[in-house]
């Protein structure tokens, strides 16, 4: 039988563990250059004689709120899998537990509730998104074979 402070000992040293994991991935990780990635398409692109603005589209709106988005479902990935985790954490050490093994369930069951409702917000903001940006692509395209008039 464990003690209350066998258990807080216990405990303690999870938690220190999964900080100090967590700390080791975050800091080790290396940077995704990106951005010479991009200037590479654009002297590609310049060379095989397409304009930029075709190939990267100026910053509007849609575009902002679509990478404003991106960012915020990869922090809500990175707590989709944090809690998945830890329900399965708390189930494991349930050892037979019913208290135990029920909370471990209904943090398991609330955070797939909460992936699909986030899923299904993305999916819907996705549409809304290229709905948007085919509208304005359309208005640009018109304004432009009208000479700059918007007839």
């Amino acid at each position: 039988m464990q003690t209350s402070a066998m258990k807080n000992t216990k405990r303690y040293f999870t938690t220190l563990f999964i900080v100090l994991l967590s700390i080791f991935l975050f800091t080790t990780s290396q940077p995704v250059l990106a951005n010479s990635f991009e200037n590479g398409l654009e002297g590609t692109a310049s060379k095989a004689g397409y304009e930029k603005s075709k190939i990267f589209p100026k910053n509007d709106i849609g575009t902002t709120i679509s990478v404003i988005v991106k960012a915020m479902l990869s922090v809500v990935g990175v707590l989709f899998l944090t809690l998945m985790i830890y329900g399965g954490f708390i189930w494991m050490n349930a050892k037979g537990n019913e208290a135990e093994t029920k909370k471990a369930q209904e943090i398991i069951r609330n955070t797939i509730i909460g992936i699909v409702i986030v899923l299904a917000a993305y999916t819907i903001t996705t549409i809304i998104n290229n709905l948007w940006l085919q509208t304005s692509n359309t208005q640009t395209k018109t304004s432009i074979e009208d000479g700059g008039h918007g007839r």
